[in-house]
């Protein structure tokens, strides 16, 4: 379960993944799944709770309507992309894409859907380099796709302490962005936050991975 809060880390959305077990131990983080992202009601105990068993994540969540679905593919060639479809119309709002194979970055290249063409409106440099494989990058820049140099917002992950960070896979993640921007897109970089999460950051030992916490929060 990944969680999404406002700026008073106040928990309004939670995405519910769906993925076979299967999927999970043979291609770890490339596994194909789809997000649900619902809106968490008022009541507090309308959540996901961690357990000696893992995650236990409330029937209702699993049955509420969702405002959003991500859909990752799966995809054997080196390029990785989400599409995201609104849960209501069921019509898709744009793609996340990343070309792996590229040798001098790494960039997710977020496109947005008119129904027909997608339009590339934000570009998010994830770096590639020889000082990003001695140290994890921690701070993604979200630019402008046709001028780079107009900043548009930054992704950060957080140092969550020491005990979360080697006993957990839960990772926490900021992310600022313009008030300007439209919500679809808004949608399309929460969606991105998730691909940069899954590719960059989260645990595929299979020893470890049955016995940690699977959440996340935004």
């Amino acid at each position: 379960v990944l969680g999404a809060a406002n700026g008073s880390a106040v928990m309004q959305w939670a995405a519910v993944e769906q993925s076979s077990f299967l999927a999970r131990l043979f291609c770890g983080n490339r596994r194909p799944f789809t997000l649900r992202v619902v809106r968490v009601p008022l009541n507090p105990n309308m959540t996901a709770r961690s357990s000696l068993l893992g995650m236990e994540i409330d029937p209702r969540l699993l049955s509420a309507p969702a405002d959003l679905l991500i859909e990752r593919p799966l995809r054997l060639c080196s390029s990785q992309l989400v599409n995201v479809v609104d849960g209501r119309t069921r019509s898709l709002l744009g793609v996340v894409r990343c070309e792996l194979c590229r040798l001098v970055d790494r960039d997710l290249t977020v496109m947005l859907s008119d129904g027909t063409n997608l339009t590339p409106v934000v570009r998010i440099h994830c770096g590639f380099g020889l000082e990003n494989l001695i140290k994890p990058r921690w701070r993604f820049e979200i630019l402008d796709a046709t001028t780079a140099e107009l900043k548009l917002g930054t992704v950060q992950k957080h140092f969550s302490g020491i005990v979360q960070e080697l006993t957990t896979d839960a990772d926490n993640f900021g992310v600022q962005l313009l008030q300007t921007l439209p919500a679809n897109v808004k949608a399309l970089v929460l969606a991105a936050v998730f691909l940069i999460d899954f590719m960059y950051f989260e645990d595929n030992d299979a020893n470890s991975s049955s016995r940690r916490q699977r959440r996340r929060r935004y």
